[in-house]
C-alpha cells in the first residue's frame, strides 16, 4: 500500500501546524513566566536601593543622637544607644589638647560616635 503524495503532504502540514500551536503556547508560558520573574527582580532591586538610602539616613540619625548624648551628658540616651550596639568615643581634642588646639580635630566639636555595626565609616 502506497501513500499518495497529497495525503502525506496533508498530514505533514497538520503535524507542523499542531507543532506550531504547541510552540506558540510554550512561548506564551515562558514569556509570562519571565515577566513575572523580572518584576520580582525589579522589586528586590528597588528595595535594595531604598535600603542603601535609608542606611545613610539611619547612620546620620544615630550620629546626631550620639553627639547629642555626649554634648548633653545624657546617660539614659548613652545607655539606650549602647544597648543597640552604638559605641561612642570622645573626640581627641577633648582628652589630649587644650581648647583651641589642633590635635586630632576641631576644638569644642562633639564626640564622634562609632558606626552602629562597629565598622569605621
Amino acid at each position: 500500500m502506497r501513500i499518495s503524495g497529497d495525503v502525506a503532504a496533508y498530514w505533514a502540514a497538520v503535524a507542523f501546524g499542531a507543532l506550531t500551536i504547541v510552540l506558540i503556547g510554550t512561548n506564551f508560558f515562558v514569556l509570562s513566566s519571565n515577566q513575572t520573574i523580572q518584576a520580582e527582580a525589579n522589586q528586590r532591586q528597588q528595595f535594595i536601593n531604598q535600603s542603601i538610602q535609608l542606611r545613610r539616613a539611619d547612620d546620620l540619625l544615630i550620629r546626631m543622637l550620639a553627639q547629642a548624648a555626649i554634648s548633653a551628658k545624657d546617660d539614659k540616651l548613652r545607655d539606650l544607644l549602647a544597648q543597640q550596639g552604638v559605641t561612642m568615643t570622645p573626640p581627641a581634642s577633648e582628652s589630649t589638647s587644650a581648647p583651641g588646639g589642633a590635635a586630632g580635630g576641631a576644638a569644642g566639636s562633639p564626640a564622634a560616635p562609632a558606626a552602629p555595626d562597629g565598622k569605621a565609616p
